[in-house]
């Protein structure tokens, strides 16, 4: 009997060791399965985080833009040569001149002095013979002119020797005017009545007059050379029937050239109105979403910034839209050509550059993510965006607020490429 119960009790205890070992072998299988779960995940998150790359924000400019064909449309007067000669600018290009100002000239009016002794002698001829004191007057006259022709003839002598060179060319054109008047004062076969006089004076009045050309400003404006026959098409007054169209066809043309001889009508200065112009050129929807009508942008032709207006714009009758730019700016020198390449900039920042890759909407906020020192990564809201462009975000730079948790700051580190990382995560 009491071997029978040890043999029951000794089952029991070995079924019981074997349960025990059963338990003990899942629990060691559970404890493996969890480091090795844990050790994947560790080795994942390690993977993950050495792929992680990121930016150092620093200074930058960022700037929203568009490049642009643009025509320049002003108003302004074409000025015409009113004689046949060589023209030449009184007054440099760009120069404002008033209404009525002479403005060009002839090249050829040096002699223009000599006209007029000789116009002058004529006068007195035809008044002697008309009175009949023709001789003793011309010998009077005569004696005087050699007078003076013999002290003039020493004068030359003197500065020559005194080295006063300054001088000799005036004394030389005052000789060559007094050896002309010399001319009538000797009877010669060509000019012995009156009227052979008259005709003489008036071929030499003819000749002052196309050698005295002068031409006058007919408006306020800038003085300029370039002419390209586009007065009246590209007036501000003709604005509204403009379509890109025409502008693309719009070629510029050389300045007007001085070294060649003008035929009477021709062309030999044009004032430009500096009050208002215009640039005008193709929009497109997303420019117009982008520019609120009166609003300043910057524009640049030639590494030259000035602020223009978008005062409207239209659909032209090629179906494009046509936009003119207000340009109310002295620092570009519009006078000089037609049409320009031009840089329309819609934003601009001079602040912090971000890298796009890096800004992301993370629970409902546009911001970065950056890491901080302990390697953790911390969302920053990027509160007030000044400019984007195709490659970075540009916000202002505040040095006040660079003590704030909340901003983000110069030389952070923001991880590029976000997507999937959360606030508080370890990167490294």
């Amino acid at each position: 009997m009491q071997q029978n119960r040890d043999r029951t009790e000794k089952k029991r205890i070995q079924k019981k060791s074997r349960s025990r070992h059963r338990w003990d072998g899942i629990l060691i299988i559970v404890c493996l399965l969890a480091a090795g779960m844990y050790l994947a995940e560790a080795l994942i998150t390690s993977a993950r985080n050495s792929n992680i790359q990121t930016e150092i924000v620093d200074f930058g400019k960022v700037e929203s833009f568009q490049d642009k064909t643009m025509v320049i449309v002003r108003n302004e007067k074409v000025l015409l040569a009113p004689a046949e000669g060589y023209y030449e600018l009184i007054y440099p290009e760009g120069e404002r001149v008033k209404k009525g100002l002479p403005v060009a000239k002839s090249k050829n009016q040096e002699s223009l002095e000599n006209y007029n002794y000789l116009i002058e002698l004529l006068d007195a001829r035809i008044a002697m013979l008309e009175t009949n004191g023709a001789q003793a007057s011309s010998d009077n006259e005569l004696s005087k002119i050699n007078n003076r022709l013999e002290y003039l003839y020493r004068s030359v002598q003197e500065r020559i020797q005194k080295g006063e060179l300054d001088y000799i060319d005036k004394l030389k054109k005052e000789i060559v005017s007094l050896n002309d008047k010399k001319q009538y004062f000797f009877p010669n076969e060509k000019m012995l009545s009156k009227n052979e006089l008259i005709a003489e004076k008036e071929r030499l009045m003819q000749e002052k007059n196309n050698r005295n050309s002068t031409v006058y400003s007919n408006m306020v404006g800038l003085l300029s050379s370039y002419y390209d026959g586009y007065d009246s098409d590209l007036s501000i007054l003709n604005i509204k029937n403009l379509t890109i169209t025409k502008l693309e066809k719009i070629q510029n043309v050389p300045s007007i050239d001085y070294s060649t001889e003008k035929k009477k009508g021709d062309p030999v200065a044009v004032i430009a109105e500096n009050f208002k112009w215009y640039l005008v050129c193709e929009v497109f929807p997303e420019d117009i979403e982008r520019i609120a009508s009166e609003k300043p942008v910057t524009i640049e032709i030639e590494d030259k910034r000035f602020v223009g207006y978008l005062e409207d714009f239209y659909k032209g009758s090629d179906e494009r839209f046509v936009g003119y730019f207000r340009i109310e700016d002295e620092k570009f020198d519009f006078y000089e050509k037609r049409k320009y390449q031009a840089r329309v900039i819609f934003e601009s920042s001079d602040g912090l550059a971000i890298p796009n890759k890096a800004v992301i909407e993370y629970e409902g906020k546009l911001g970065v993510f950056v890491v901080d020192i302990t390697g953790v990564a911390r969302f920053v809201e990027l509160a007030e965006v000044s400019a984007q462009n195709e490659n970075y975000t540009g916000i202002k730079y505040d040095p006040v607020q660079q003590s704030s948790v909340d901003v983000l700051k110069l030389y952070d580190e923001v991880i590029v490429n976000p997507a999937g990382i959360k606030e508080g995560q370890r990167v490294r």
